[in-house]
């Protein structure tokens, strides 16, 4: 059952508009703007995610899965895009 975990995920539910700062390129941010939208999907337990940018150059697809599994007490996502073929997963305990 979902719980208050799943409840402050869908609080970020909605259309947004980001900024992202990387760094990957040298010592100098290279800013991304971008849209995303968030929405629960699988009666609340999943938050969904999908995102646009133009990253160097090029257009950038992403979607991320968040979710909070109530038996190992871990958050947990799962990232993928068009910039390549690979997936990555994470899982975290909350400490603050």
């Amino acid at each position: 059952t979902p719980g208050k975990e799943h409840a402050e995920l869908a609080e970020h539910a909605g259309e947004w508009t980001y900024i992202m700062e990387d760094f990957s390129a040298g010592p100098e941010a290279m800013k991304v703007e971008g849209k995303a939208t968030h929405k629960m999907i699988l009666g609340g337990r999943v938050m969904m995610s999908e995102t646009s940018c133009n990253y160097m150059g090029m257009p950038m697809e992403g979607i991320q899965l968040l979710g909070y599994d109530n038996t190992s007490k871990e958050h947990w996502s799962i990232w993928l895009d068009n910039a390549g073929t690979g997936v990555a997963m994470s899982t975290g305990t909350e400490t603050a």
